[in-house]
């Protein structure tokens, strides 16, 4: 599985966590290893009043170069996560799907808790997307920890 990180790797803690979590889920993604890459650019940042200057999906195809420099696109259909940054961002939907277009599949989100409740959460945007599409029925999607 690859990794894609804006500001901090995972540690070993997360990555054991992670793998812990593929393992108790239903699903094809093997986790032999895992593999970090620090994605390189820099996020649009919004204005005083909090908003950005383009609708945030308008954003994707300029995340997209950011995921190509890191050479995601050589590792097309292999598993990836995208490590939320910290701050949270309204960015990381757009940088999940600039992800998914050049890695040919969508990809985990990994979120880290907080120091009041630790951890690594992992969240399937596939069934997530599945869901919003309504390809799963009532199911609702879950996150895991």
């Amino acid at each position: 599985m690859n990794a894609y990180f804006i500001d901090h790797p995972l540690d070993a803690g997360e990555i054991s966590q992670i793998a812990r979590i593929l393992a108790g889920m239903r699903t094809r993604t093997s986790f032999p290893s895992l593999r970090q890459y620090r994605v390189p650019g820099v996020l649009p940042a919004p204005d005083a009043a909090g908003r950005y200057a383009l609708d945030l999906m308008r954003y994707i195809p300029v995340l997209r170069t950011h995921f190509l420099r890191v050479g995601a696109s050589r590792r097309r259909g292999e598993a990836a996560a995208l490590v939320f940054p910290q701050p949270a961002t309204p960015l990381v939907g757009a940088l999940a799907l600039a992800l998914r277009d050049v890695c040919g599949r969508s990809p985990y989100i990994a979120i880290r808790g907080s120091q009041a409740d630790p951890g690594v959460r992992l969240i399937d945007l596939a069934s997530l997307l599945d869901w919003f599409s309504g390809d799963t029925g009532d199911r609702f999607p879950r996150s895991h920890a």
